[in-house]
């Protein structure tokens, strides 16, 4: 299949950022725009002579052969809907939607009409979390008795020229929170440890650091069916930048280094061998669009498949029941 047109809803920092890597990456693409109201991003010389739209309707009508879809996760089964309608292949940024709402439905349709769908997962293409599960998978640490998973951030660095209380992280009703926010880590999770059979989890375990209207922090203790326990934590809320996973096995000490970019093994407390890898955000995001492409000629199968983007969402699901009911729940 020949790609001659790609579509962006929402052009925000990441709605910006694949637009970027396509002008660099496929320079002869034609892009259009879909953007509600008007922003500072709007006047970039990036987007001379592109064509910008106000609505998906909008964008159907035009001769598009796929669609990236980077506006607040509120919104997305909504503009995808419209899109797989109008058979047209879609990359929905993280996280799928912003509730289960509509999202059973929406499978249904997906499935039925065969129109290529991947969420937009990025750290699927990291090097060096992948020769971090390669590693997991070659029993590199014997058996696996504990994983601890960490990710945390201060927010207000994200978007340091924009209006803490106006961005999408810091707005419930369009995807904001930690849980939606850092949801790449419930994604690698579930693929590399899961499936799991129960959670418990606290959200906000102390008074709101950053005074949002959203959680700024949870700690989640997960069970898979092997019986291991998965400790994550997320925070974007701390100035100390933290990116990680280590597995704890009979045999040693697995770590992934997410800021490094580096997967090292260690036995006995002693260095046995480490990983590096130069790769940037731009080189992840790359990837994963040569990778979307190749989806839609079905030269491969999509790494994040839709199903694997509704498990986060009931995860998430079942991590709110579980703070909110102050229990343990199981898990389908």
């Amino acid at each position: 299949m020949t790609i001659n047109s790609i579509g962006i809803i929402g052009l925000g920092s990441i709605g910006k950022r694949h637009a970027r890597i396509i002008k660099d990456y496929l320079p002869n693409i034609k892009l259009h725009i879909v953007r509600s109201g008007k922003g500072p991003y709007v006047d970039d010389p990036m987007f001379d002579g592109v064509p910008i739209y106000d609505s998906v309707t909008a964008l159907i009508k035009k001769d598009i052969d796929a669609v990236i879809i980077c506006s607040p996760s509120s919104f997305h089964i909504d503009q995808s809907t419209h899109l797989i309608k109008a058979n047209i292949p879609i990359l929905i940024e993280k996280p799928l939607s912003n509730n289960l709402d509509k999202i059973h439905d929406f499978q249904k349709l997906a499935i039925n009409s065969k129109v290529p769908i991947l969420v937009g997962y990025c750290l699927r293409y990291s090097d060096s979390l992948n020769k971090f599960a390669e590693l997991l998978s070659n029993n590199v640490v014997g058996d696996v008795s504990y994983v601890r998973i960490e990710s945390s951030s201060y927010l207000p660095n994200w978007r340091p020229h924009s209006e803490l209380n106006n961005t999408v992280s810091a707005n419930k009703s369009l995807g904001g929170g930690v849980l939606l926010e850092l949801s790449h880590e419930l994604e690698y999770a579930i693929r590399i440890f899961g499936p799991f059979i129960k959670v418990s989890a606290s959200i906000n375990g102390s008074d709101s650091v950053l005074g949002l209207d959203v959680e700024e922090s949870v700690d989640i203790l997960l069970t898979n069916q092997n019986n291991v326990k998965v400790s994550i934590h997320l925070d974007f809320c701390n100035r100390a930048l933290e990116r990680s996973c280590r597995v704890y096995g009979n045999e040693g000490v697995l770590l992934w280094d997410g800021i490094k970019n580096l997967t090292t093994l260690s036995k006995d407390g002693i260095l046995d061998e480490s990983w590096a890898f130069d790769q940037t955000r731009d080189d992840l995001f790359q990837a994963q669009l040569e990778h979307f492409i190749k989806c839609l000629s079905s030269e491969q199968r999509p790494l994040v498949p839709l199903n694997l983007g509704a498990d986060v969402l009931k995860l998430i699901d079942k991590i709110w029941l579980s703070n909110d009911n102050s229990r343990e729940e199981l898990i389908n």
